[in-house]
């Protein structure tokens, strides 16, 4: 029995060493995995510090373009907006004076002679709708006159009783 006692206390003190390194493996474990902790959580809080300062410096270089932007834009707002009103009555001008000029000046044979004996002749005048009307001829060299003439038809005349 000796040797079975003596196998089971060599078993025993065996498995005590065994317990005993891996009780200093697991505490060099911890102490290691302690270490890669300390050690990962300052390189991400690096990380992070570096990406907000990168973050912050474009941001501060965006609000200066933007506000230098704005400079410009507000600078040439002040001569934009008064070329372009300019710009709107020169055309707004132009298409009135175009509009308002004769296209077709008054012919001679639209004007019937004058009655022998009577000086107080109305002329006539074809309207768009091509209806003769009475027409008062006006001076062309002062400018023109009417919606689209350089004469102006008269409201025909209501009868008198």
């Amino acid at each position: 029995m000796s040797e079975a006692t003596d196998a089971n206390a060599l078993a025993f003190t065996t498995a005590q060493t065994y317990e005993q390194l891996a009780q200093a493996s697991l505490t060099e474990l911890r102490a290691q995995t302690e270490k890669l902790h300390l050690t990962l959580r300052d390189t991400a809080r690096r990380a992070i510090q570096e990406s907000f300062g990168a973050l912050h410096i474009e941001i501060e270089t965006t609000t200066a373009v933007l506000q230098q932007l704005s400079r410009c834009t507000q600078r040439q707002a002040l001569w934009i907006i008064p070329a372009a009103t300019l710009t709107g009555l020169a055309l707004g001008l132009g298409a009135s004076l175009w509009l308002a000029t004769s296209r077709t000046p008054i012919a001679s044979d639209e004007l019937p002679p004058p009655a022998p004996g009577n000086d107080r002749v109305v002329p006539r005048c074809r309207d768009s709708h091509q209806r003769i009307r009475p027409c008062v001829r006006v001076d062309v060299s002062a400018g023109p006159f009417g919606a689209h003439h350089d004469y102006y038809l008269l409201a025909p005349a209501e009868p008198q009783p």
